[in-house]
């Protein structure tokens, strides 16, 4: 006579630590994503050839040739930027300012499960991440497309002071988009593509009127999409731990 051995029991935390999501962060509904080297150093690696091919002079060559004819009047005086002005200066106030930033926090307070401490620990990370863009800023010094004749411009660290008036490099619009981006996309998984859409879009408001070079951006968003998820991921475990921990207590 045989007996069977019951299978062990799996519990819904084994579940979630066996699947991969966006995020690194250990959230109620997003389970936590195992690293990926390789993917992080090919990211490494294209950001790197950007930036040196941007600082070797496609940057300017992009402003000049891109930038500078977006913003070039025609015959009938039609600047294209101008004519489509409202429409970046919206993407922008809800992709990168305060107004999307507290909209969104709005949205993850009243559509997900502990939204007020999932709030706070995005909005946490969100003005984290973007703090330290402006204060590379300060401290990189580069001057912005519209503020010099070569690409290869630097003021001294911190010659306005913490204000990063003026400085370029990263765009701290970028970042600030695509660390908002991030963490929307762990609260609403379903919706990543459009909030990637926004951050896009953004970039784009920075880069088409000349008030960034694209090496700029292209840093900002990097910086965003490594520094946010451990950020996340450490406001979230302060702030929102998972149900076991809170069991334990």
């Amino acid at each position: 006579m045989t007996t069977d051995t019951p299978e062990p029991a799996t519990t819904v935390n084994d579940e979630r630590d066996q699947s991969a999501t966006l995020c690194d962060a250990p959230l109620p509904t997003q389970p936590i994503s195992p690293s990926k080297p390789r993917g992080r150093a090919l990211a490494i690696a294209v950001c790197a050839l950007i930036v040196g091919a941007g600082f070797a002079g496609l940057d300017r060559v992009f402003y000049e040739n891109v930038s500078m004819r977006f913003n070039t009047g025609s015959v009938l005086n039609a600047d294209p930027y101008q004519l489509t002005k409202p429409f970046w200066h919206v993407v922008r106030k809800l992709g990168a300012h305060a107004y999307g930033i507290i909209a969104a926090l709005c949205a993850m307070v009243a559509f997900t499960d502990r939204g007020l401490r999932r709030a706070a620990a995005s909005g946490i990370t969100v003005i984290a991440v973007a703090i330290f863009a402006n204060f590379a800023q300060a401290l990189i010094g580069r001057a912005r497309p519209n503020q010099a004749n070569s690409h290869l411009t630097f003021n001294a660290p911190f010659s306005g002071g913490l204000s990063a008036e003026g400085m370029g490099f990263p765009s701290g619009e970028a970042t600030t988009a695509v660390a908002l981006a991030v963490t929307l996309s762990c609260a609403f998984p379903k919706l990543r593509w459009a909030f990637a859409g926004v951050a896009f879009l953004v970039i784009l408001a920075r880069v088409l009127p000349g008030m960034h070079y694209v090496s700029d951006v292209v840093v900002g968003a990097a910086l965003a999409l490594f520094l946010t998820p451990p950020l996340l991921a450490l406001a979230t475990r302060l702030i929102l731990p998972t149900s076991s921990n809170t069991a334990s207590k």
